[in-house]
């Protein structure tokens, strides 16, 4: 039964390798009626040697635009609140 799982699996993954173990766990469940968990599927995952591709947040500031905003904390002081 593992080696039909794993065809599927590599032709899911193939088809979209963005998915991660429960989206992969649900699609064999639904295309191909197979029972497979997520833990399952993640070790068949491990064993194929692939891994879902996760999209990369360019929102983050650079190391540069970091040490900028740092130093320019540290020059404004702000008083303390006197409550």
């Amino acid at each position: 039964m593992d080696l039909k799982l794993l065809e599927r699996l590599d032709e899911l993954y193939t088809e979209n390798p963005m998915r991660g173990t429960r989206r992969m766990s649900k699609a064999l469940r639904k295309r191909f009626g197979f029972e497979a968990g997520r833990d399952k599927v993640r070790r068949l995952m491990q064993i194929m040697g692939v891994a879902a591709i996760y999209r990369v947040n360019h929102c983050l500031p650079s190391e540069e635009e970091l040490v900028s905003f740092k130093s320019i904390a540290q020059e404004i002081s702000l008083p303390a609140s006197g409550c």
